[in-house]
């Protein structure tokens, strides 16, 4: 397991569906998943049978289902331990709750949702997961979940998972329930985001690079080593980070040496293969002067304001960084007025006092809150969606077959997803190359 402090990069790649919406109007505020609830595919899920009768009533049908309700769990972190405020994220689910239960809920089942916030560091995820599986079972558990922390459900309790951060294929291999993701496989995205970065012409045939990832994720570092390779790229050093992200000391202790070997090598680029050791390559950067490019084809894990602060550097090596990145930042999709971001923030502040923060610099200091507001429109109408085509006999297995069908998936914040047989990750958007821009934070297209 490899518990991080927030996944940042993710939560500003969330994404779902939601409507037009006027914050001064006294109307009810949009349903987000109006546009975007698959129709039900069970012939017992429309008003009628083809014979003209009505469907039979609702039923218990699975653990958390009864015949009028559906519970599920959020679970999203507490990131207060580290200074930043992400407001009251209950209040930001329930106000993407709230207003499908207006409309008649899934298929007649009100949803029944409960909102945890764990400390992301130690064991709090863990007694969270047998809160929702053994103390009160729920239906489905969405959220933000680090490493394996979400086998706890999908593996050990047989719970469904809808996680925002990306899965991997050992995971899903592991899960007894479905278990689904807003981000894509990186596996399956790799070979893209190399092109990604060909086309731009920060790698090219014959350059020698070091290569650095996460034991963690060993196959997709194998997936990246085979695509540079089969490019004509030389990975003259190859390395897996082991030391756990929440110590700083051991990871810089043990990158160190790997650094050398960067120099001794005097290599054309470092690129690292997984989301998480981009901090590894920021601090070595800055420890040794490094000047050469920086390439970072899974992006970053959380913002540069909470890296910089765990190891005592600048964000100034980020200046040698290319990213590649798979959406736009959904704050410049709310200035845009593009994938419903804008729609799904004035849904929240129109049933809230809670003003979501768009000053980049503020959310560079820690007010989070635009994030976790978006989020949990992805995560809410990704559920709405999946459950709503599985029709009136929700189950784990219908649950399943459904995602397995869905086919298109619209998400807020999202230019193109889908679900389908073998593809339990919903996020389709083309790669972006994405340099860094230090008053927002983070990496921009």
């Amino acid at each position: 397991m490899r518990p991080l402090l927030t996944v940042m990069a993710a939560l500003t790649l969330a994404a779902a569906a939601c409507g037009d919406s006027d914050a001064g109007s006294d109307a009810d505020p949009p349903v987000p998943t109006s546009s975007s609830v698959a129709a039900p595919t069970d012939v017992e899920s429309v008003s009628e049978t083809e014979s003209g009768d009505p469907p039979p009533p609702l039923a218990a049908t699975d653990t958390g289902v009864t015949a009028d309700t559906i519970k599920i769990a959020a679970v999203y972190p507490d990131v207060s331990i580290i200074g930043n405020d992400s407001g009251d994220v209950e209040a930001k689910f329930r106000a993407v709750v709230d207003p499908i239960n207006r409309a008649g809920g899934v298929n007649g089942r009100m949803i029944e949702i409960r909102v945890d916030l764990p400390v992301p560091i130690g064991v709090e995820y863990e007694s969270t997961c047998v809160g929702h599986t053994e103390d009160e079972p729920v239906f489905a558990v969405i959220g933000l979940f680090f490493g394996e922390q979400v086998l706890c459900y999908s593996e050990l309790h047989d719970t469904i998972a809808i996680n925002l951060a990306s899965v991997d294929e050992e995971q899903l291999e592991r899960s007894t329930a479905p278990l689904l993701s807003v981000q894509p496989l990186s596996s399956r995205v790799a070979p893209d985001n190399v092109a990604a970065l060909f086309d731009s012409g920060d790698l090219e045939e014959g350059m020698r690079v070091a290569l650095h990832g996460l034991l963690d994720d060993d196959a997709l570092h194998e997936t990246y080593e085979k695509e540079l390779e089969a490019r004509g790229v030389d990975v003259v050093v190859s390395t897996l980070r082991t030391s756990p992200i929440d110590d700083p000391q051991a990871v810089v202790a043990e990158v160190e040496p790997y650094a050398a070997r960067w120099v001794a090598e005097d290599v054309d680029a470092v690129m690292a293969s997984s989301a998480p050791v981009a901090e590894d390559l920021l601090v070595q950067y800055e420890r040794l002067g490094l000047e050469m490019p920086m390439l970072l084809p899974e992006g970053t894990d959380r913002p540069t304001s909470i890296i910089t602060a765990l190891y005592g550097v600048t964000s100034e090596s980020f200046d040698h960084a290319v990213a590649v990145l798979h959406e736009h930042p959904p704050i410049d999709q709310f200035h845009a007025d593009v994938n419903g971001v804008r729609d799904c923030v004035d849904a929240f502040e129109a049933v809230t006092d809670e003003d979501v923060e768009l000053d980049a610099a503020a959310i560079a200091a820690g007010r989070v809150n635009f994030v976790p507001t978006v989020a949990a429109c992805s995560l809410v109408e990704l559920f709405a969606q999946v459950a709503e085509a599985a029709g009136p006999n929700l189950t784990t297995q219908s649950f399943g077959e459904a995602a397995a069908a869905l086919g298109h998936v619209e998400l807020t914040g999202m230019t193109t997803g889908s679900l389908g047989p073998g593809k339990p990750d919903v996020r389709d958007s083309p790669a972006l190359i994405a340099r860094f821009d230090a008053d927002f934070d983070g990496f921009r297209p």
